[in-house]
């Protein structure tokens, strides 16, 4: 009889440390909330919403840029709205150049409140065709 109630203790302390362990939340990475690819482009991009978050909180907008015809880096704007003011803020682009050819890609990392949306604008001199990818992600 002590056998079982030790061998009983023993699996309730296992248990106990098992669920102690499981309801622990687990680290997770950033998670994408928006995603949008702007093909064959030849000109400006007009401020686009990418996202608005229902809840408030830390994102980052990565631009992925490249051209096979006249490089010539868009400017890139990221707009957003913090506790204090809403903003434009400049993605900085940085990559490869071969003479015809060209990649290059930047991030912008902001805190932006409920309901206001996150949004991004291209300025180019419209010479030539390119292509910008953009991902947001909740960090």
């Amino acid at each position: 009889m002590k056998k079982l109630a030790g061998m009983i203790c023993a699996a309730t302390l296992c248990l106990s440390a098992v669920a102690m362990y499981s309801t622990e939340s687990v680290p997770t990475g950033p998670i994408i909330v928006a995603r949008r690819a702007f093909k064959n482009q030849t000109g400006n991009i007009p401020v686009t919403t990418l996202f608005t978050p229902a809840k408030g909180g830390t994102y980052r907008i990565s631009v992925y840029y490249d051209t096979a015809s006249n490089p010539d880096t868009p400017t890139l704007t990221g707009y957003y709205t913090d506790d204090f003011a809403s903003y434009q803020a400049q993605i900085v682009l940085s990559g490869n150049e071969n003479g015809t050819a060209e990649s290059e890609s930047g991030q912008l990392l902001i805190e932006d409140v409920a309901g206001t949306p996150i949004q991004l604008g291209a300025v180019t001199n419209g010479q030539g065709t390119y292509n910008l990818y953009v991902i947001v992600e909740q960090i």
